[in-house]
């Protein structure tokens, strides 16, 4: 304390010094005894850390004493420092005021202190001073954990402690930091004692994650603050998921399923359980309430179960919440399913043909046996027929004696039950019963005369410059001269060829055909003259209607906007086909008709519909959505058209198509609506078909007309395209062109190829017995022929564009009796 000291007391001892040295009058008496006194205002002084206070001291000089004081304090602590103010004098005493200091960082204590003055000459003065320091005001803030975590809808607990030191006034608390979605809470919020519980709140939004928080505490000591890290956990839940979305089962067989629980902070079980199964039909899960991450669902099959497709629901049950997840079952039944290609032959009477029968097999792998129900004057040959393949050939023959016309042949097949139809079920239950049917079209003709065929011209404008006859598939080729415009061609065998010169383009037809199919084309080839004038006329139509009608296979186009359509039609009996509707581009608000067997073999026939949009006669067109497969990036056009049974000229029982709709073109999706003639207006005996033209730059490439008697949604298949095709010339007297080709199965119709270059066009064309495979045509040279122009043919070495053509399925005439099916065509081009 020597600083503090000579600052303080010194400069005291000085002050008293001088005030005590105009004393004395130099004589040699020597008087009283020199002495000091010193004297304290207060003995004992309490001083907070970092405080003052003042204290009074007298120094007191007697006996003549001037001399100048040393004052000395004994005991002070390190921190102590003290300032003077200014002294007064009063006789022989002193007074000053010492502020004594003490610095903050002094320790806190009770420190006894000597005061000493000393001067020459006389005895030294002591005063006792007792200096107490007390500690500052404060307190510190602590918490009860460094971390918390809280999982999201939670919450958790810290309990904040005030360590207090001279201070008892409140702490305001508070937290910095809090993520989105946490809420913090103290109680008491601003304690005056010595703790407060800290709550924090998660949300159930909170985002999970860990956030570095400051539980700060605000008071008149001063401001405190602790680190808090707070978790927040995402909350218990878990989700399920299964191996597969669908299952199908054989019945009396079964599956298993893996269901997976993904958890998030939730250990406990599980409760699995499957609804919606059907009868016959268990489940079984290993383990039923797991508390690890999988489960084994058995689904067991009975063989009774009834096949179809059930949506079933694997459900999960817990505490975090219950969880469920689809799952499709599909029962599958042991079966076949037979397809004919082609589906509908013709055969002439007293002849055969054949088809293919392919099985298609669904879970079963034993024998078919073949067989067909009764049609009188059809057989049946199928080898084998007894069969664990997926094909056998089938001989349909046509007994002399049989009908001319369509039958509708019904091919079965079961398991190995070889018992004569229809009695398939010996000794099966029927619901496990494995069996199949597909119906052939039989189209017999009658048998051609024995003699030659006679083909009269006499009625036609277009009379043939030409003619000539191939008898068999390798005679030669033999020109027919007529006589009156009557050909005679002197045919014995069942497959001919046919040529003839129009003089339209100087057309080159070639045919190869049965003989049956020459015949039917006569013998008056043009018939008599057969049309008249059809109106149909709507009765009191709406200012806003687009009308169109069609008959015998006959349309006007474009709509008539008065309600009357007035075209020319073949005479005979049929049905006239009406559509409506007030906006072309809402084809689904549009409505049709059909006013059944009107007869056209009068003169201006007129038809009076009643007014649409009434529900009179019309009715809104069917709507289905119908899914195009095997397109190749083509687009297409698509034209609806119904099917009725009528009569033209002498021939009944005709099946005639009529476009009713208007064609939608341009379409480039897979996926399309179409629209078609409700079911409450069609009669057992009518079928609609849409045909899909496919086509590349404009040029059709591809064609399928689907058959059937309701408008529903189904998915409409294109054909085969074509095999790359290059044709070769053959030497002739005229361009020859020859075809070989590997035909696909489906087109077992007919093929044609034309080629053709200015006004000449040769078309050449084989039906009535292609089966599909390799081709191998050649268009014939009848240069050689007597007769022959050479303006009539192409010169060797033309270079000219061709098209090839093949056609398959079933022919538009058979469509009615057959009721479904499909017929195709596709196209393919080239120069030569």
């Amino acid at each position: 304390m020597r600083r503090i000291r000579s600052f303080v007391f010194t400069a005291l001892a000085v002050a008293m010094s001088g005030a005590c040295s105009s004393g004395g009058d130099g004589g040699t008496d020597p008087g009283p005894t020199p002495s000091i006194a010193l004297a304290l205002g207060a003995t004992a002084a309490t001083i907070v850390q970092g405080g003052s206070a003042p204290v009074t001291a007298t120094l007191t000089r007697s006996g003549g004493f001037a001399g100048t004081v040393s004052l000395d304090v004994e005991g002070e602590p390190a921190g102590v420092t003290a300032s003077v103010g200014a002294p007064s004098t009063s006789g022989g005493s002193t007074t000053a005021t010492v502020t004594i200091l003490v610095g903050a960082a002094t320790a806190p204590g009770v420190y006894p202190l000597t005061v000493r003055g000393t001067g020459s000459g006389v005895a030294a003065a002591t005063a006792s001073f007792t200096l107490t320091i007390t500690a500052a005001p404060s307190y510190t803030l602590a918490l009860s954990v460094p971390a918390a975590s809280i999982v999201q809808g939670g919450n958790g607990q810290v309990t904040v402690t005030l360590l207090r030191t001279s201070f008892p006034d409140a702490v305001t608390l508070a937290v910095t930091g809090l993520p989105a979605g946490v809420s913090a809470a103290f109680a008491p919020a601003a304690p005056t004692g010595s703790t407060s519980t800290l709550t924090l709140i998660a949300g159930a939004a909170a985002a999970p994650g860990t956030y570095p928080l400051q539980v700060t505490g605000t008071a008149g000591a001063g401001n405190q603050s602790q680190p808090l890290s707070l978790t927040v956990a995402a909350a218990p839940s878990y989700t399920m998921a299964l191996s597969t979305a669908a299952v199908s089962i054989l019945q009396g067989g079964n599956t298993a399923v893996t269901v997976t629980l993904a958890r998030t902070n939730f250990p406990d079980a599980v409760a699995l359980a499957v609804t919606g199964l059907p009868a016959g039909v268990t489940a079984a899960f290993a383990p039923p309430a797991p508390t690890g991450a999988t489960s084994t669902l058995t689904l067991t099959v009975d063989a009774s179960a009834v096949a179809g497709t059930y949506p079933l629901q694997v459900t999960g049950t817990a505490t975090a919440g219950n969880q469920s997840q689809p799952l499709s079952l599909t029962i599958l039944a042991p079966g076949i399913s037979f397809t004919l290609a082609p589906a509908a032959v013709t055969i002439v009477q007293g002849s055969s043909t054949t088809t293919t029968l392919t099985i298609t097999r669904n879970n079963y792998t034993g024998p078919v046996a073949i067989n067909m129900l009764p049609e009188p004057g059809i057989t049946l040959t199928a080898i084998p027929q007894l069969t664990n393949g997926n094909t056998s050939t089938l001989t349909i023959t046509a007994a002399g004696s049989a009908t001319p016309g369509v039958h509708n042949v019904t091919i079965i097949g079961n398991d190995g039950s070889v018992t004569a139809p229809p009695a398939l079920r010996v000794g099966k239950a029927p619901a496990r019963i494995i069996e199949a049917n597909a119906t052939l079209a039989v189209t017999v003709t009658a048998l051609p005369p024995a003699g030659p065929i006679v083909l009269d011209y006499s009625a036609c404008q277009d009379k043939p410059l030409f003619m000539a006859y191939q008898d068999g598939t390798s005679g030669p080729w033999v020109r027919v001269v007529p006589v009156n415009d009557v050909y005679t061609l002197n045919v014995t065998q069942q497959r001919v060829g046919w040529a003839t010169v129009q003089s339209f383009l100087t057309r080159n037809l070639i045919q190869f055909l049965s003989k049956a199919e020459l015949a039917a084309m006569g013998p008056a080839v043009c018939g008599t003259g057969s049309q008249t004038t059809l109106n149909v006329q709507v009765a009191n139509p709406p200012v806003d209607l687009f009308f169109k009608a069609s008959y015998n296979g006959a349309a006007p186009f474009p709509f008539s906007i008065n309600g009357l359509a007035s075209f020319t039609v073949s005479r005979g009996v049929n049905d006239v086909i009406g559509y409506f509707t007030r906006d072309l581009n809402a084809r689904a608000d549009a409505e049709v008709a059909i006013r059944r067997g009107v007869d056209t073999r009068g003169s201006d026939v007129v038809v009076n519909m009643a007014p649409p949009f009434q529900l009179s006669e019309s009715r809104r067109v069917a709507a289905a959505q119908m899914t195009l497969q095997n397109r190749n990036g083509e687009s297409y056009t698509i034209t609806p058209r119904v099917g009725t049974i009528g009569s033209v000229g002498s021939s009944s029982n005709v099946c005639i198509f009529s476009s009713w709709e208007f064609v939608s073109g341009g379409v480039n999706t897979d996926m399309f609506s179409a629209y078609g003639i409700p079911d409450e207006l069609l009669v057992p005996t009518d079928v609609q078909s849409l045909r899909i033209d496919a086509s590349v730059g404009g040029q059709l490439t591809r064609q399928v007309t689907e058959y059937f008697r309701s408008h529903t949604s189904r998915a409409i298949q294109l054909p085969s395209a074509l095999p790359s095709i290059v044709p070769s010339v053959v030497a002739g007297g005229t361009k020859l062109l020859r075809f070989q080709v590997a035909v696909p199965a489906e087109f077992d119709e007919k093929v044609s190829f034309a080629y053709g270059f200015n006004r000449v066009l040769v078309t050449v064309s084989m039906s009535g017995y292609v089966t599909g495979g390799m081709l191998d045509v050649t268009a014939p040279d009848l240069s050689t022929l007597p007769g022959w122009s050479p303006v009539w043919g192409l010169a060797p070495g033309t270079v000219s564009e061709w098209q090839f053509t093949a056609q398959g399925g079933v022919p538009e005439a058979n469509a009615c009796q057959v009721g479904n099916g499909r017929h195709v065509v596709a196209v393919a081009r080239g120069t030569a």
